[in-house]
């Protein structure tokens, strides 16, 4: 809505914890079966916001803890050595923070 009305915005979703399963390639062996649905849902959405110039990232430090090799990210989503300090980077530059649940 805000591109429509000619604003100028830019987008970035940082993934952290339990969320960082939805950027693997492998989604399928590691998250349980009844979220397999949401999990590919999510997965789908965040390949469309990248198209859509949205920046995609993901925590290192979380994807360890699931262990989740790098070389299983999607190609859409960039990896942060930490994703909070990504998310202050991005805040410092100008980004508003908003946080879902």
């Amino acid at each position: 809505m805000m591109k429509k009305d000619g604003a100028d915005v830019k987008f970035a979703i940082t993934i952290h914890g339990g969320c960082s399963p939805i950027t693997s390639k492998n989604y399928d062996e590691i998250v349980k079966q009844e979220d397999l649905e949401s999990a590919k849902q999510a997965q789908e959405q965040l390949k469309k916001l990248s198209t859509l110039g949205v920046d995609v990232v993901v925590c290192e430090i979380s994807l360890n803890a699931n262990t989740i090799d790098k070389s299983d990210v999607i190609e859409e989503a960039k990896i942060s050595k930490n994703s909070f300090i990504e998310t202050i980077a991005y805040q410092n530059s100008g980004y508003a923070l908003m946080l879902f649940e």
